[in-house]
């Protein structure tokens, strides 16, 4: 049977990918939300995505003996995952759960003590936030129904101005991915490690490979054990989630370590093996630097520094560092692009690029015209529009996804070093809060739910991780940009209705995270007691500016070296706690197998690393659904 094509994009992927977006985020909202079932946008592997490609594959298997023609091909199915990996990153814990809660909180919560209506109030846009207190009543207090004549009214002009907000920023990360691609991908030959397990298991032959389902049956047995204990206590269970050992080490200066967990997550394994050896090293060996630095801080008595080391800052020093860096390495290929834009003589080729070179510049600049004017619209100066958004796109976006492509790290987490390292923390650090108007500042906190600094969902890697996958299976480039633009609206419109719906039907309500008492609580702070400018902040960014220049000139110099700066940036945040001592392993076993087996041994055990991923992820996913059903949490495999 002949497919229609839309430029090497089937309309029968193009369908079962919008039929299926709605009732993926309905069910992340449900499980990261209502009931906490387990965190899938945390990860940078979504497991929400590959159980629906698993099953999509599992049907195919069952497809091909009665009807082989019609079989879904692997073009189709990762046509599918990128477009449910891209409605899944708005959807995500980090992304539309973080932004809703902040839009009524400041008019539900306001209270004569602490005087928000006098305070900021009247800089918050009408058209940003929902007021009407029955309306809220209803959000907050659950037993409700959104699909009332008020309560829709109310919340239609703000979910579509927002959605239209966020469509804006992916979409100016879709402009920026078509970019830098060549130069990441085909110049630099970075290894995409996020992409090994969707990019094999949509292969026909992938589910006959006995060292597979060793694998799966492993992790998935682990957490079929674990996740029965939950509901017979009796039986007995195996421990890999997160357990503190900081009891062990009770004297000073030792006990200044604190929480310290060992975990062994079988799917984190599994990732870190794909990970570069001298990444995963970086990894656990700055998690223990760390503790070194806060160990020698409790000896040397730095009382008169209580964030030393200052972690956030010194991150987003080397972020800083990495992104000047790469723009440097990159200069040749940035160079020609700009001749292509403005109708020079190129070197490049742009004819089967996602978006021609002209087209995604024009199209970042009118992305960027309209996040900046709707900002402007809302309150926030022009300058500091602009100051803003060029830390989220042009520092912490591409550092992100550039760590993402060259790493590959089970998540990329900020959170820790969050609360300096978000847009708003940079500008109030370096500037202060006297350097604001209430009114930009009340802009920070309504932009605070995207922007707390976690990006554990940040679309961007995902878009650049699909046309790598694209590029694999021999997918054409053209108008996959406009594939995931849509797969982002539909997930977008989708998100922001599956939240409103949970959240008026939970009794109780639903605040989701903590973003709204964060961002209210924050902004009373700034207007009562303004902070002037962080000197020590300022310092220690500076001091991780330096350091990853340090670090990547000795990679440039000496192939031996063994440590990255990305690591050290990633290893100073919350969830390295439950990652060091898993890609510790991963680290420790395939150092072995290349040592003693070489590349072939490394390269036969690769369907057993990928069995780790998949079968934590689909009993995992059971779990998660089978919980969402009974309506109360059980067994979370992961977090």
């Amino acid at each position: 049977m002949k497919q229609t094509t839309f430029s090497g994009v089937t309309r029968r992927a193009l369908i079962i990918g919008a039929i299926l977006i709605p009732p993926n985020s309905y069910w992340i909202m449900q499980t990261e939300m209502a009931w906490y079932s387990g965190r899938p946008t945390i990860v940078a592997l979504f497991f929400n995505v590959i159980f629906c490609i698993f099953l999509l594959a599992l049907l195919n298997a069952l497809w091909t003996k009665l009807s082989p023609q019609t079989v879904l091909k692997q073009r189709e199915l990762i046509v599918i995952f990128m477009m449910l990996s891209s409605a899944s990153a708005v959807a995500g814990w980090d992304m539309m759960q973080a932004l809703v809660p902040v839009i009524g909180h400041a008019f539900w919560y306001a209270t004569p003590e602490n005087e928000w209506k006098d305070l900021f109030w009247r800089h918050l846009p009408t058209w940003l936030t929902v007021q009407h207190p029955v309306v809220l009543h209803g959000y907050y207090k659950g037993e409700s129904t959104l699909y009332t004549v008020q309560n829709f009214k109310s919340w239609a002009i703000p979910a579509l101005l927002w959605s239209s907000f966020i469509i804006a920023m992916v979409w100016v990360m879709i402009c920026l991915n078509v970019l830098i691609r060549r130069q990441w991908t085909e110049v630099e030959k970075l290894r995409y490690p996020v992409i090994q397990l969707p990019l094999e298991m949509t292969r026909p032959s992938f589910l006959r490979n006995r060292l597979l389902w060793a694998g799966f049956l492993i992790a998935g047995s682990i957490d079929l054990l674990n996740g029965l204990g939950a509901f017979f206590p009796n039986l007995p269970t195996i421990p890999v989630k997160r357990h503190d050992i900081s009891y062990l080490f009770p004297e000073r200066p030792w006990s200044a370590i604190g929480w310290t967990p060992v975990s062994f997550y079988p799917f984190v394994i599994g990732m870190g093996f794909f990970i570069p050896i001298d990444l995963s090293f970086s990894c656990w060996f700055f998690y223990l630097f760390w503790k070194a630095q806060q160990v020698l801080a409790d000896m040397a008595g730095f009382e008169g520094l209580p964030r030393f080391p200052y972690g956030g800052e010194q991150s987003l020093g080397i972020y800083t560092g990495l992104v000047i860096v790469l723009v440097w390495k990159g200069r040749r290929h940035f160079h020609q692009v700009l001749k292509q834009v403005f109708g020079g003589k190129s070197e490049l080729d742009d004819a089967s690029e996602p978006l021609r070179y002209q087209t995604a510049f024009w199209g970042s600049v009118c992305g960027m015209a309209f996040i900046l004017f709707f900002w402007y619209a809302a309150g926030m100066a022009f300058w500091v529009a602009s100051a803003y958004f060029f830390v989220y796109f042009g520092v912490l976006s591409l550092a992100i996804t550039r760590i993402r492509a060259e790493l590959g790290s089970p998540v990329n987490d900020l959170y820790y070093v969050s609360g300096r390292i978000s847009p708003h923390a940079v500008l109030v650090a370096a500037l202060g809060a006297r350097r604001f108007t209430p009114k930009d500042l009340t802009m920070f906190s309504l932009l605070y739910g995207l922007n707390q600094g976690f990006y554990r969902a940040h679309p961007m890697p995902h878009q650049l991780e699909g046309f790598k996958l694209a590029e694999r299976v021999g997918l054409p480039f053209r108008r996959l940009a406009f594939v995931l633009l849509f797969a982002t609206v539909l997930g977008t419109l989708s998100a922001f209705w599956a939240f409103l719906h949970i959240a008026y039907r939970t009794p109780g309500g639903v605040t989701a995270s903590g973003t709204g008492p964060q961002a209210f609580t924050q902004l009373q702070m700034w207007l009562l007691r303004p902070v002037e400018t962080d000197s020590p902040a300022i310092v220690f960014a500076g001091f991780g500016l330096v350091l990853s220049f340090c670090l990547m000139v000795l990679r440039s110099r000496f192939l031996w070296w063994p440590l990255h700066p990305a690591g050290y940036a990633l290893s100073g945040a919350w969830t390295m706690n439950m990652l060091w001592l898993p890609l510790f392993f991963s680290w420790l076993i395939k150092g072995m197998l290349l040592r003693y087996g070489g590349l072939k041994m490394h390269q036969q055990a690769v369907p057993f690393f990928l069995g780790l991923i998949l079968g934590e992820f689909i009993v995992g996913s059971f779990w998660s659904i089978f919980c969402a059903i009974l309506g109360h949490p059980a067994y979370t495999f992961w977090i």
